[in-house]
């Protein structure tokens, strides 16, 4: 938990919005199943984290809400912080969420997915849908007649297979891999009218101003116990190029993100430890946040450390 709300931490514009916030419930959707409290207390996190008050703070109300949310996060065990990331920015978006005006959809396109995201626009409005938020296009072929079914979705988190083959990848292989699709049976397509085998791939087609993307670290092959993937897997500080990965042709506002922070793991599946390593919003250098303990690190040290777990992207404001 340490980890991840210290990368959130040093999200710059979402850190900027939020501390602005005054105490007025007018901020917060409470019709929320936590009536904005997860909000609350992740906005007094961040304000006593910058104050310059304290040396160490504790998010303990948040650890105890957490424990609401889901039983898992009760206790001290050790847990996933990827499905911490998740939980913790979907209960935000529903904390924050103020539903976008939309009167029409006149004229949005379907192929493109603005009409599906529309759709979304009309329900889902908030800080984390404006900056984490992003649409995949999810394309199934018919092996048979070759027809093509397109739909859209929603994604915050790119969670990214490491391909096997080789002990040593970029994160470009693991999107690739990600990307490339899967194969899939009984599914009914829509010309032959039964059942056939099919490819399923994505394409993004709308990327979204901060760019999240967790490593399959932890996989479970055959009837095997669950075990972690040590791999090497480098990954670029700047200029991580995400248009190769987008619908052909798409126009999108953010093309080129640099990283910002990373939580990492180390260990094994039962006992293991998080920490994270943030570029701090204040003097653009870079620090391992390890529970209590901070410490500034080379720009040259960041680069492909091997117990890498979670990334953390922005685009870059001219791209």
């Amino acid at each position: 938990m340490n980890s991840i709300i210290q990368c959130l931490n040093n999200t710059e514009p979402l850190v900027k919005e939020l501390v602005q916030f005054d105490s007025s419930r007018r901020h917060f959707n409470h019709t929320s199943r936590f009536r904005g409290r997860i909000a609350q207390e992740v906005i007094a996190s961040f304000r006593n984290m910058w104050s310059g008050q304290m040396k160490i703070y504790s998010v303990r109300e948040l650890k105890s809400l957490m424990g609401e949310v889901k039983d898992i996060f009760k206790g001290s065990a050790h847990q996933d912080s990827n499905e911490f990331l998740i939980i913790l920015l979907e209960h935000l978006h529903e904390d924050l969420n103020m539903p976008a005006e939309v009167a029409t959809l006149e004229g949005a396109v379907e192929e493109t997915g603005e009409k599906a995201w529309g759709e979304f626009r009309r329900k889902n409005c908030s800080i984390i849908q404006r900056l984490f938020y992003g649409q995949h296009k999810s394309t199934v072929t018919c092996d048979e007649c070759g027809h093509e079914s397109a739909t859209f979705e929603q994604f915050f988190n790119l969670f990214v297979p490491i391909p096997s083959q080789r002990n040593a990848v970029t994160l470009q292989d693991c999107i690739k891999s990600y990307m490339s699709g899967e194969r899939i049976s009984g599914w009914v397509c829509p010309n032959c009218k039964v059942e056939r085998n099919a490819t399923k791939k994505f394409d993004i087609s709308r990327l979204p101003p901060v760019l999240v993307i967790a490593l399959k670290r932890f996989a479970q092959e055959d009837e095997s116990w669950l075990h972690k993937k040590e791999n090497l897997v480098s990954y670029p500080l700047e200029d991580l190029d995400m248009i190769p990965f987008t619908v052909r042709g798409s126009e999108q506002r953010c093309r080129v993100y640099d990283l910002y922070a990373m939580s990492t793991h180390s260990g094994t599946t039962q006992s293991g430890h998080y920490r994270a390593i943030c570029k701090s919003l204040s003097d653009n250098r870079w620090y391992m946040f390890d529970d209590q303990t901070v410490n500034q690190l080379s720009a040259s040290s960041v680069r492909n450390n091997s117990e890498v777990y979670i990334l953390f992207y922005i685009a870059q404001t001219d791209s």
